[in-house]
């Protein structure tokens, strides 16, 4: 479990990063709707990502206890984009609806990068032995 709790931190760090980065963009660049949505994406992500490690936890424990889990959640992740995309609809004079769109699965991009580098460098440490 300790595991989740560590790959939740990292991503955590990375989607914070990312947020300082938006933050930046709105207050120094012309393009503020756009890293406004980028922003509005990236904190529904946020939601995504603890509602994801919380939905892990309870299925590792119903594991444990030989239980079966209902589900994992992704009807609420879809409902946190599809409420996303409907915020920047509503306010287009202050999100970019792409950037949103970008936002929200600013997560998923992290998810798949770093799962990316964890299999290249064990792929490297296997060569070197």
């Amino acid at each position: 479990m300790d595991d989740i709790h560590k790959l939740y931190q990292r991503y955590r760090r990375l989607l914070l990063f990312l947020t300082g980065i938006y933050l930046f963009g709105i207050a120094l660049t012309p393009y503020r709707a756009v890293f406004a949505g980028l922003l509005l994406g990236t904190l529904f992500s946020f939601y995504n990502l603890r509602l994801m490690v919380r939905k892990a936890v309870r299925l590792s424990e119903a594991v444990e206890a030989g239980r079966n889990m209902a589900d994992m959640g992704t009807f609420s992740r879809m409902a946190a984009a599809v409420l996303a995309v409907l915020v920047a609809i509503r306010f287009p004079e202050h999100f970019h609806l792409l950037s949103t769109a970008v936002g929200v699965f600013s997560l998923y991009i992290i998810l798949f990068l770093d799962s990316l580098i964890h299999l290249i460098y064990r792929l490297i440490q296997r060569e070197e032995r």
